[in-house]
């Protein structure tokens, strides 16, 4: 799930700005492996039913998940703006089809 990122980054921002931005996402994958199996700790004995949602060790090992991954989205939704085209280096052109190049050699 990091190379949809890492190619936007690479399209995206100047190679100064690349460096933070995959080192802020690299550190954020890390920290989730790390940290995200101790929060079941704080739900190990959680039993609650609120409306049609059974909460319990249980089920809030996905709930609170998905939840994270919704905050996450907003974040980078109203926090993430794109750079000005100016500031976007620029794409070099395609040299050649990949198709064509295999076909041409023998």
């Amino acid at each position: 799930a990091t190379l949809p990122l890492s190619a936007w980054a690479a399209r995206s921002y100047p190679p100064q700005k690349r460096v933070q931005i995959e080192s802020f996402q690299k550190a954020a994958q890390l920290i989730g492996v790390a940290l995200g199996p101790a929060v079941n700790f704080f739900f190990y004995r959680l039993d609650l039913k609120a409306g049609r949602f059974e909460l319990n060790a249980l089920t809030m090992a996905g709930y609170f998940p998905a939840i994270m991954s919704l905050v996450m989205l907003l974040g980078f939704w109203f926090g993430v703006e794109e750079p000005p085209a100016q500031e976007r280096p620029e794409v070099p052109p395609r040299r050649s089809e990949p198709v064509r190049r295999l076909t041409a050699t023998g």
